[in-house]
């Protein structure tokens, strides 16, 4: 639904009047905390930003779905390794993991909190050394999937830049790319190489290989080109898509790599999970076309 402000005011004093699909105040705020709700279509996330007569909101109620937490799916497993499938929302913190699979478990890298999908866990430390030198020789192939704003008229991009810390933003880091030309010493060289998998209504699908691994490329790389993830409201503040997701629509699909203690090669993939294949399907990206990535 959308209204126009008539007088000055708060937004949750705006919204509680109207936003009927919502029962309290806290169903308002949880409301805002999943991108529900846009003022002249901006995603707003504060209930005390000041209202003006004339803005517009919109604002649409989310299913929120109350789920007893589930045990990581593993997708691999042997004497010095799990591949666990991450869900959206929890935090890569070794003593969340450690209370999660148990206490000899040790993080081999990291994923933001709300990306979903592959995420390497050793049952050693010497095992998580081996790993660690594998990535810093960039022996680890990875695949990103993510769902982006607008749509994306080259079918293949290679994005290099050098990455410095711009600001914070809700506690977090923001990074963005030098200007051409311009160096610093702080810089960390990036490489993504970004692929248009399928597009619908405002809306891309991207396979994203980082070449390095540094924090937030493929969210910096994709905002610099003009397709910010959907809604990842760190890199951007609107959208071209109208549709209201709970969090930046990012997946690591797949790894693939040599193990360093029994050689095997291990090429692993995690499905989307429901909340992409559901975004996929509401910006009308016809399946036929993203096949293997809506498998089960």
């Amino acid at each position: 639904m959308e209204w126009v402000v008539g007088r000055p005011q708060r937004l949750i004093d705006f919204l509680k009047t109207r936003a009927v699909d919502c029962s309290s105040m806290k169903a308002i705020r949880r409301a805002l905390d999943v991108n529900a709700c846009r003022v002249n279509g901006k995603v707003e996330r504060f209930a005390s930003k000041g209202l003006v007569s004339g803005d517009r909101v919109s604002f649409r109620a989310p299913v929120i779905e109350k789920k007893e937490p589930k045990p990581f799916l593993v997708l691999f497993e042997d004497d010095y390794l799990k591949v666990i499938d991450k869900p959206a929302g929890w935090v890569c913190e070794d003593a969340a993991l450690r209370k999660a699979l148990g206490p000899r478990h040790w993080l081999i890298h990291r994923l933001d909190k709300d990306t979903s999908g592959l995420l390497l866990v050793a049952k050693t430390p010497e095992v998580k050394e081996l790993f660690i030198s594998l990535f810093e020789e960039k022996a680890v192939f990875k695949l990103y999937l993510a769902l982006a704003d607008g749509v994306c008229k080259q079918s293949k991009i290679e994005k290099e830049s050098w990455l410095v810390r711009k600001k914070t933003f809700a506690g977090q880091t923001i990074w963005g790319s030098l200007p051409a030309g311009k160096k610093s010493r702080s810089a960390l060289y990036a490489s993504t190489q970004i692929e248009t998998v399928a597009s619908g209504l405002q809306a891309t699908l991207f396979a994203c290989q980082p070449i390095t691994g540094r924090t937030h490329q493929i969210r910096v790389h994709l905002a610099e080109l003009g397709h910010p993830i959907l809604l990842d409201r760190q890199y951007a503040e609107r959208f071209r898509s109208p549709h209201t997701f709970a969090r930046p629509l990012l997946h690591a699909f797949r790894l693939s790599f040599v193990h360093p203690v029994t050689q095997k090669k291990i090429d692993l993939c995690a499905p989307l999970p429901g909340d992409m294949r559901s975004a996929i399907g509401l910006v009308r990206i016809p399946s036929g076309h993203v096949g293997q990535f809506l498998a089960e």
